[in-house]
């Protein structure tokens, strides 16, 4: 999935949402570029999509399955971009 970085974050987390309950009482992995910054995926800092997506996971009972790396794929003056962009997100 994309989540459009001009667009609400909400709406993207409804398709999850969606998502998990078609899938329901089946493991899914979802890979999504949020375009939500946190330090719980290993950016620097947290942003306000950042944390909405975190306290999303959180009530979701969804789990992050990133690992670090210190290689770069994209770096401007809004943030770094790197390969743990991809958020795996499985229940």
């Amino acid at each position: 999935m994309y989540f459009d970085i001009q667009g609400q974050i909400e709406s993207n987390l409804n398709k999850i949402d969606e998502i998990m309950k078609l899938t329901k009482d089946r493991k899914v992995l979802i890979a999504a570029d949020t375009n939500a910054r946190s330090k719980t995926w290993h950016d620097h800092s947290t942003n306000s999509r950042g944390k909405k997506l975190e306290e999303f996971l959180v009530a979701a009972q969804l789990h992050i399955i990133n690992e670090y790396s210190e290689r770069n794929t994209f770096n401007n003056i809004r943030g770094l971009d790197v390969s743990v962009t991809v958020h795996h997100i499985y229940k």
